[in-house]
């Protein structure tokens, strides 16, 4: 059985898909953003200008990089929460089934295409210092840098996770 077959085991009536969607985007956008919103809130509260609220670069440098950082990929995280409920209360698929036909995830096939994409990432980058060393600015500061290791290592693979399931996966299915 290949994965679009899958999709057809749970129930995947047309409306299903609808309703999953719409609480989808609620869980990512509404639920997923409040917490961004309530630290915004506190800035403008505390004299920040209101039209930096309008604005990525702004907000960034208003909440501080790692914390924004943070509060965006939260809402990447809400929305997992989104598609799994979704999956698991309107269509009754597992986890499981959302990732692979496979009786159980096949941890080796993960590891050897993560190997393999670092890889391509390292070299295309040494590749482009090579090239042009001038683009490349050297600043090292432990303390921000530990923050932005633990929030990418976590975060990332949470909203990498989300948009695969949620745009490639579920609304592919519907």
């Amino acid at each position: 059985m290949n994965y679009i077959q899958q999709a057809y085991k749970g129930l995947h009536d047309w409306w299903r898909y609808l309703v999953g969607t719409i609480v989808i985007f609620a869980f990512w956008q509404i639920i997923g953003m409040i917490p961004l919103l309530i630290f915004l809130g506190i800035e403008i509260m505390n004299g920040a200008d209101l039209k930096a609220a309008t604005d990525i670069t702004k907000m960034s440098a208003m909440l501080g990089n790692n914390l924004f950082l943070f509060l965006m990929l939260f809402s990447f995280a809400i929305g997992l929460v989104g598609v799994i409920l979704s999956a698991k209360v309107l269509h009754k698929q597992s986890f499981l089934q959302l990732t692979t036909t496979r009786p159980k995830i096949d941890w080796k096939r993960f590891w050897y295409i993560f190997i393999i994409w670092g890889i391509f990432s390292i070299g295309s980058t040494l590749l482009s210092y090579y090239l042009a060393p001038e683009d490349y600015v050297f600043s090292f500061n432990l303390k921000p840098f530990l923050i932005l290791s633990v929030l990418v290592i976590v975060l990332i693979p949470l909203q990498t996770s989300f948009e695969e399931y949620f745009f490639r996966g579920y609304l592919m299915q519907g």
